[in-house]
């Protein structure tokens, strides 16, 4: 049968050695040595019990108290805390609110002009793309149509050019041709000049060959008719 030793010492024993939570053979194997070796009489031990028992009681109403005044302090404490934490709390979120009333109303109002600049930028670029189709669209219509009204002049140009250039080719060719005309009109009237003042020097030729025969044949005539008169005169004064 083992017998223990007082409750005081194996609190004091405990609280002097650290050892690790729960059943130790060291620990049974000192008890069992100290019951065995220490044997004090049951009035001390009840005496040495009782004034550490008294002790123990002080200490743990101590503890009780301080305990009690801690959780009565802590209680306290958490209902001001929690009080204040209320009306921290309160404005805090009046605070809160505010400024996210606030802040709600400059994001809103930054976000807003973001948007509003997001939507004219895109709607400046729409136009500028919707004013630079529309422009490219009209300077194609107007390059066509001018296109077209410079070919048209062009073409109306060319034609009068041509024209005008076949007018005075053909003017040219009819100059040329009139030269020509002329140049052979000249050379038919110089030949037939030449033709006709052969013709007529040849009548001349022939004209002076009759004029001189019959002048020969007049003169002749003439000298015979002299002659004959001669004779008759002769004749006559015979």
């Amino acid at each position: 049968m083992l017998l223990y030793t007082s409750p005081s010492k194996l609190i004091l024993y405990k609280n002097s050695i650290s050892h690790s939570p729960g059943l130790s053979r060291d620990i049974f194997f000192w008890t069992d040595q100290e019951a065995n070796t220490i044997r004090f009489d049951r009035q001390t031990d009840r005496q040495t019990d009782r004034q550490t028992d008294r002790q123990t009681d002080r200490q743990t109403d101590r503890q009780t108290d301080r305990q009690t005044d801690r959780q009565t302090d802590r209680q306290t404490d958490r209902q001001t805390d929690r009080q204040t934490d209320r009306q921290t709390d309160k404005t805090d979120r009046q605070t809160d609110r505010q400024t996210d009333r606030q802040t709600d109303r400059q994001t809103d109002r930054q976000t807003d002009r973001q948007t509003d600049r997001q939507t004219d930028r895109q709607t400046d670029r729409q136009d500028r793309q919707t004013d630079r189709q529309t422009d490219r669209q009209t300077d194609r219509q107007t390059d066509r149509q001018t296109d077209r009204q410079t070919d048209r002049q062009t073409d109306r140009q060319t034609d009068r050019q041509t024209d005008r250039q076949t007018d005075r080719q053909d003017r040219q060719t009819d100059t040329d041709r009139q030269t020509e005309d002329r140049q052979t009109d000249r050379q038919t009237d110089r030949q037939t000049d030449r033709q006709t003042d052969r013709q007529t020097d040849r009548q001349t030729t022939t004209d002076r060959q009759t004029d001189r025969q019959t002048d020969r044949q007049t003169d002749r005539q003439t000298d015979r008719q002299i002659d004959i008169s001669k004779n008759k005169t002769t004749l006559f004064f015979e």
